[in-house]
């Protein structure tokens, strides 16, 4: 690639990982349809790819954390209730 396509597709991948709409891209660099701009930087682009997953997979570890944590704190709860002798 040239220097000038290169600066390019920095630009439009810089422009999709920054959370630009394809239509925005593709009217940026002239594009005639969406689809030229979807073939040639959307489907190419695994490291936007892995991204989406690590985002997805911290996500999951944050509600699975937040769940033990709460149930770890209706454990306790349940244990300090059997403890407790009961009302006369």
């Amino acid at each position: 690639l040239s220097p000038m396509h290169s600066l390019r597709h920095s630009h439009a991948r810089t422009q999709l990982r920054g959370g630009a709409s394809l239509k925005v891209i593709g009217d940026h660099l002239g594009h005639a349809n969406i689809q030229t701009t979807s073939d040639l930087y959307l489907e190419s682009d695994i490291e936007l790819d892995r991204n989406a997953v690590v985002a997805v997979e911290d996500m999951l570890q944050n509600v699975l954390r937040t769940a033990v944590a709460d149930l770890a704190d209706t454990a306790a709860d349940t244990a300090v209730l059997r403890t407790t002798k009961p009302l006369k």
